[in-house]
């Protein structure tokens, strides 16, 4: 059978329905209409553009989950630095306390010793005045 295209088959159609079909068109549009039969039925149905699938979906996914990834060891990175400076800062205030101590132990052993130098020399200027007495 000769297979006429759809643009022909449309074209027989307005003739037939307008009444200029001639005799050679007929025989030859009879033999094709199982053709043209199968062009009428794909005519209902819309023909459907293949849509393009992406192929991203796994490494859409991928990136999500590595998104996930740095932001859980951003957070954890985060809390480690929050500790390692809350220690750091208690270490300082309690070096601070250290020192302000042992500043203080320092002055209070200088006035100690001052005292106690001065206790001496007293003593000491006792014993001569006791000694040069005795002689």
């Amino acid at each position: 059978s000769k297979k006429i295209s759809s643009y022909e088959a449309t074209q027989f159609l307005d003739d037939f329905l307008k009444g200029k079909a001639d005799e050679s068109q007929a025989t030859s549009v009879e033999a094709s209409r199982p053709h043209l039969e199968s062009l009428l039925a794909e005519g209902d149905v819309q023909p459907v553009a293949a849509g393009y699938e992406s192929q991203s979906g796994g490494i859409i996914g991928l990136l999500e989950k590595m998104e996930d990834q740095f932001k859980q060891e951003r957070n954890d990175l985060k809390m480690d630095e929050l500790k390692k400076k809350n220690a750091y800062n208690t270490l300082v205030v309690q070096l601070d306390a250290e020192n302000a101590d042992a500043t203080g132990d320092k002055d209070r052993k200088s006035q100690e010793k001052a005292r106690i130098s001065e206790q001496k020399a007293q003593d000491e200027g006792e014993l001569q005045e006791t000694a040069a007495g005795k002689e």
